[in-house]
């Protein structure tokens, strides 16, 4: 209980950073809406399923579902790996892009197309 509850308000700053820094320089409220919807359903869905099944079948099947998930996971990472590519930033939000930003400081180099 002590490691869960140090790491998981550290886990979800971070991955709330991640998140908004691939959806980019846009408005980000739908978005960041659905990213809380998700783990907050999560959050309260799982425990409850999982002891569930526990109860009714043992520790064999929480752990296979478990592993079925990570191996999901990791099916779709590999199948969307060419996918993901850096932001490339449209036109139209340029009014929100930061100049000081450190992560976009490298990609303001003109593209071979652009010169």
């Amino acid at each position: 209980m002590l490691f869960i509850g140090i790491s998981y308000p550290n886990l979800n700053v971070s991955l709330n950073t991640i998140f908004s820094k691939i959806i980019g320089p846009r408005p980000q409220t739908v978005e960041q809406g659905w990213l809380q919807v998700a783990g907050s359903s999560g959050r309260m869905i799982g425990p409850i399923t999982m002891s569930a099944l526990y109860v009714s079948y043992g520790p064999r099947w929480s752990w296979n579902v478990e592993i079925t998930l990570i191996l999901i996971t990791l099916f779709c990472w590999l199948i969307m790996k060419n996918k993901m590519v850096p932001l490339t930033i449209p036109k139209e939000y340029s009014e929100f892009h930061d100049i000081n930003d450190p992560d976009m400081i490298k990609k303001l180099e003109p593209l071979e197309k652009d010169i």
